[in-house]
């Protein structure tokens, strides 16, 4: 079977993910997992996702515009990629590469592409190298130039490296590129990006402010152009058969009207420099948009030997991923103490800025409710200000649908879960957390209260505080010093002031009133009561505290002489 992608005409970064593709797998594809679906299940899977790749690239290539971020239609592509591995897909070449008719032109010096190295892979690329040299990695739509005798002969697309539409037509509308070369007679190749103009970008802010689709749409339009447009410009990163000298590249690059490759280049001789080159590109204000740096060593081989996809002199060195696609691997349903239902999405591991992610929050169940998302799917996750994962959005959702037992919130709320039971584990072990929080208890997390539930000492709220150190003992979590310190915390924490009690059990008091109450007792006064809390408020106390479980709690609690509790005359 065969799958087929509609590439590229104007996007060198993505034919050269397809070139990638029909070489070697990549190391994230090789950490990633197999689903684990019938092979029919992971063929349609594989079907599905080609199509999604195919109206993303059509949208971008024929109407300008750019449905997903080039992160995310690496990183699903990735997928795409891998699915098909699993299934050992042959992938077939000679369908993935499509160019209209119409329009189209031979580059007279192919475009190789751009292999994209790590962090950790620039020491050993460096290593050994005498001459590099450094640019930023403009993010535009890669273009030729070609002169003859003097005047400017044709402006052809980066295409698929051999072949691009030709843009000549258009280049008399844009004053960055010189339509003559003065006192020259020979032919001229150049290759740049075609950029738009930004004012004072900051990369590490604004990303990529879309700047790539303005270039890129106002070059598709097809309705007749009338004025020139200013904001695009052009950076010269390669004269394939240029002077072997860079200075002297760079010196006549300049005569000709095209400053900025001197400007934006640098010898680079250690790893410090590159590093701080490109955090310099990252975070400083610049004319253009960026998304990397790229490292070019001399001297490098003749343009009439470049072949598509083979690139051994130059590499890119992208910038810190923002957002990183991750595949959902289940749902889980935490119940909180209050009964709010906060479905947590388990995905397969993924790093983002050296943080490795498995669970993201979605915060509630209606908003889980409205994105439908369901193990197999595609999500995009960033990190907030905070270093905490966020979802962000759905980017591809898998076809076959495993619906979920999904908890129902009606079942769940401020008086539910006191007791122990399967359907209440979740809210349950979050009022024990709670409470120990609350009551200063030390070195008592969640699993602790875990250990303790199932191993049968504890069913209610209370149970913990009726335990005997030799009970506490016979859970296989806790060795014997490690039982003595529970049990010294259980001993402190019935001792500890009244309003802390009030606090933990979650009593519907604003917590400011929580000192004025000094007895259970005087909850159930209305002087007190109409004195510090409005009709809402007292009305929902009344509910908290004439509830059966929270009756049989409190009388617990006066049993085992908890102060404030019971009646000390």
């Amino acid at each position: 079977m065969r799958f087929f992608i509609l590439v590229s005409i104007y996007s060198r970064r993505r034919f050269f993910l397809l070139m990638m593709l029909l070489n070697i797998n990549s190391a994230i594809a090789e950490r990633m997992q197999c689903p684990d679906w019938p092979e029919l299940v992971l063929h349609r899977e594989i079907k599905a996702i080609n199509s999604k790749l195919k109206r993303w690239n059509e949208a971008y290539y024929i109407n300008g515009q750019s449905l997903v971020n080039d992160e995310t239609y690496d990183q699903i592509f990735e997928l795409w990629k891998h699915w098909s591995n699993c299934l050992r897909l042959p992938l077939d070449k000679t369908h993935l590469l499509s160019l209209p008719v119409k329009g189209r032109k031979i580059h007279p010096v192919v475009h190789t592409g751009l292999k994209k190295i790590t962090t950790d892979e620039v020491t050993r690329w460096i290593a050994g190298r005498d001459e590099v040299w450094l640019q930023p990695k403009v993010d535009g739509v890669a273009v030729t130039l070609a002169y003859q005798k003097g005047k400017l002969a044709a402006l052809i697309s980066r295409g698929n490296g051999v072949e691009g539409i030709d843009w000549t037509k258009k280049a008399d509308f844009l004053p960055a590129i010189p339509k003559t070369i003065p006192n020259h007679a020979t032919q001229l190749i150049l290759q740049g990006e075609l950029f738009w103009y930004q004012s004072g970008h900051q990369q590490a802010i604004a990303g990529g402010a879309n700047a790539r689709n303005k270039v890129a749409g106002w070059l598709m339009r097809k309705n007749l152009l009338v004025q020139q447009e200013k904001q695009i410009g052009i950076f010269i990163w390669s004269w394939p058969n240029g002077p072997s000298n860079m200075q002297t590249q760079f010196a006549q690059l300049e005569r000709w009207g095209f400053p900025l490759t001197k400007r934006y280049s640098h010898l680079v001789t250690s790893v410090d420099q590159i590093t701080q080159w490109q955090r310099y590109y990252y975070n400083q204000p610049m004319p253009f948009v960026t998304d990397g740096i790229v490292l070019k060593q001399l001297p490098y081989t003749l343009g009439q030997y470049w072949q598509v996809g083979i690139n051994n002199w130059s590499v890119a060195w992208k910038y810190p991923t923002q957002n990183r696609i991750a595949q959902v691997k289940t749902i889980k349903f935490n119940i909180g103490r209050t009964g709010k239902i906060n479905p947590i999405i388990v995905v397969l591991p993924v790093k983002i800025d050296g943080k490795q992610i498995r669970h993201i929050s979605m915060g509630s169940l209606t908003r889980w409710q409205a994105m439908k998302i369901l193990p197999g799917d595609a999500i995009q996750i960033s990190l907030s200000g905070h270093g905490i994962p966020k979802f962000d959005k759905i980017v591809w959702r898998i076809k076959q649908r495993e619906m979920l037992s999904v908890p129902e919130q009606k079942n769940y709320h401020q008086l539910s879960c006191f007791h122990y039971s399967i359907r209440c584990e979740s809210q349950f072990v979050a009022r024990l957390v709670w409470l120990a929080k609350q009551l200063k208890m030390e070195g008592i997390n969640e699993k602790s209260w875990l250990a303790l539930i199932r191993a049968g000492k504890i069913t209610n709220l209370m149970d913990w505080a009726r335990l005997t150190l030799e009970q506490i003992n016979e859970v296989a979590m806790f060795k014997t010093n490690k039982g003595k310190f529970i049990y010294q915390q259980f001993l402190s924490a019935q001792k500890r002031p009244f309003p802390e009690w009030l606090k933990g059990l979650g009593v519907p008091v604003p917590e400011k009133f929580f000192s004025k109450i000094t007895y259970w007792d005087d909850l159930f006064s209305k002087e007190i009561n109409s004195a510090i809390l409005s009709r809402k408020q007292q009305k929902k106390l009344v509910q908290f505290i004439e509830h059966k479980d929270v009756k049989q709690l409190v009388k617990v609690l006066g049993q085992i002489k908890i102060n404030g509790f019971f009646n000390q005359n």
